[in-house]
This record gives structure tokens, sequence and C-alpha cells, in this order.
């Protein structure tokens, strides 16, 4: 095939202007906290994002943070969640030290392994995930402007079937683990989303309606492990787009494992998602049960587009080892499928219900 594109491991900086103030925050400071330094920075993120006002960034210091206020109308202790405003552009990935943005350092080493930090839903008894958040990131509403940038996002348990209300909206806590963007145009770029697990779709991130933007993030060993009563129309491990026009570039979707009763061991697409892909990997996802789709699932109307993605040992016990359409249809440029597996048939693509 030629011209595909190739697609860098190592995360890099495109510059972004920052605003008016710069609140600070460091999980080890122990002295006095009101965010206007590193030396006074603030140990809670969303003391932060609570102080901030429009055109203001917020830098924050390597370590793990963890929610501490509870989201919109939920009251159940689980419903403690990073609760991103409309005008929040939030940054990790610095050493404390940092006086110019310039002295941040953007390579994937610095942001996410000696500057790493982290959002972690860990709640409660650590590594016990009954008592974790349902949501360890909620934005609502949110426009391009607001950034979530040089984090890892991680833990997040979406284990019920109840809903409550966040800023007017409807949030199911058995969606969207890591990240539960609703309506939301916010831009996510640095980022890594791992070990999230949910009961139905999008355990690492999901999408309804609106438009996120997502460059160079990677979703790793997001599970969803649901039962059909549960999740009869689930999936999508590491993303769920339902409606909207998420943009995706950059990023690589990896070992991600849905095993409810419908498909999409990466990605699901649905409720007519136009999605936009363009220079991802999609690698060694797994869908068990369903219909299929170890990569992507595509349904109800669906019309993603695909740029230069590569499809490689995806698998599903079922059918569409790399993708499943069911009543889409997906336009594919320039894209790679090697080595998925369908048990049940159609190792790269099974399309079918007018696909």
């Amino acid at each position: 095939m030629r011209n595909f594109l190739l697609i860098t491991p190592f995360f890099l900086f495109s510059g972004i202007a920052f605003g008016q103030t710069i609140w600070f925050v460091d999980a080890s400071n122990s002295g006095t906290q009101n965010g206007t330094s590193w030396a006074t920075a603030f140990v809670n993120l969303q003391d932060a994002i609570d102080s901030s006002s429009v055109g203001d960034t917020i830098w924050v210091a390597k370590g793990t943070y963890y929610p501490t206020k509870l989201a919109g109308a939920g009251t159940n202790p689980r419903d403690k969640s990073f609760l991103i405003n409309y005008q929040s552009r939030i940054y990790g990935g610095f050493d404390g030290t940092e006086t110019t943005w310039a002295d941040r350092n953007t390579d994937s080493t610095s942001l996410h392994v000696t500057n790493k930090t982290t959002l972690s839903g860990d709640l409660g008894t650590l590594n016990d995930n009954s008592d974790n958040s349902y949501h360890v990131v909620v934005v609502v509403g949110s426009q391009l402007s607001c950034v979530l940038d040089g984090f890892e996002v991680r833990d997040g348990n979406a284990d019920s079937m109840s809903i409550y209300n966040v800023n007017g909206a409807s949030l199911f806590r058995n969606h969207g683990a890591g990240i539960y963007s609703y309506n939301s145009y916010a831009t996510f770029s640095n980022c890594i989303i791992r070990e999230n697990q949910a009961s139905s779709g999008g355990a690492g991130m999901n999408n309804t309606s609106g438009g996120s933007h997502l460059n160079r993030v990677v979703f790793k060993a997001n599970v969803i492990n649901g039962t059909f009563s549960q999740n009869p129309n689930g999936g999508g491990a590491g993303m769920r787009n339902d409606g909207g026009s998420a943009n995706v570039t950059d990023s690589y979707f990896i070992a991600n494992e849905n095993s409810t009763n419908q498909g999409g061991g990466a990605i699901r697409n649905e409720n007519s998602s136009t999605a936009l892909f363009r220079n991802v990997v999609i690698k060694n996802n797994y869908s068990e049960n369903g219909d299929g789709g170890g990569g992507m699932y595509n349904s109800n109307g669906s019309e993603p587009t695909l740029i230069n993605v590569s499809f490689i040992s995806n698998s599903t016990t079922n059918q569409g080892g790399a993708m499943y359409n069911d009543d889409s249809k997906p336009k594919l440029y320039n894209c790679l499928f090697f080595e998925n597996v369908g048990d049940g048939g159609a190792g790269a693509i099974e399309s079918d219900g007018g696909s």
C-alpha cells in the first residue's frame, strides 16, 4: 500500500496560547494552598478548576490526583469526578519548577514517565474497583477552547444502571468510566486513557453528541464486562461515539476488550455518528459475544470516515475481526487490515443490515 503514514509513538506538542491567570496544582505541596504559584499550589485539581475563569490556564505537577467533588446532582460517593467546565484549559506533565511555558518538556518520556500526571478514580480502598468513581472526568457542553492535555486517566468503574443529572445532562453510570463527554467539543491531547471498566459503552471514553477532538491519545486495556440485560446496545471498550462528530487523529487503540452482547473491541460508532479517524492504529483489541467487530463496530446509520487507519491483529469470537458494519456506511481511505481474525467469519470486514 503506497503512501501509508506510520504514526510516531512520541507525542509532540503544538503551541497553544494561554491566557490571563495561571493556576498551579501540586499534590506534594504541604504549605499554603491558594494556587497562585508552585510554592502555594492547590493540592486538589478541582479547586483550581473551580477557581479558574475564561482564558485562565491550569498547570498540574506530576503525581496522582483523585476526584474530590460530587458531579452535578450525584449523591453517591462514587459520583465524585473531575467536572471540567466549558472554560477549563488544563495541562499536566510539569515537574513543579517551571517558570515559563517553554520549560514544560513535552516528549513522551517526560509527560508519561518522568513527570507522569495521573487522574485516578481509585477512591476508597486502593486497588478495589467496587468503590471507584463511575466517571473519572466529566465534560458537559464545552467548546474546543476547553483542553485536557498531558494526563493519564485511569481506574474508573461505570458499573451501575442508574442515571443522574450533571448541568442539565442525563448521564448513565454504566458509560464513560474514564471520560464522559456530553454534547462537548473539548480537546483532549497527549493523554493515555487506560484500565477503565464499564458494564455498557465506552469504558475509556463515551461521547454523546458533540464533537470532541482527540490528538495523540492512547486508549489501552479498557474493558467492558457486562451482561445483555445491562447492555443490549453497548460496546466500544476504548471509545463509544453515540451520534456526534468526534475527531480522532494520531492516536492508538491497544488491547481494549469488549465482552458484552454487542460489538466493538476498541471503538463503537452508533446512532448516525460521523466520527473522523485520521492516522490511527487499532491493534490487539478483542470483542466476545454479540455481533463482533474486534476493532470497530458501526451501527444505526453511522458514517465514520477513516483515513490512514491500521487494523492489526484484532479479533472476535463472531464476525468482523477488524470491523463490523450494521446499517452503516463507513468511508475508508488508504487503510490497512493485517492479521485480524473473526472466528464466526469475515476476518477483516463484515457488512450487513443495509451497509
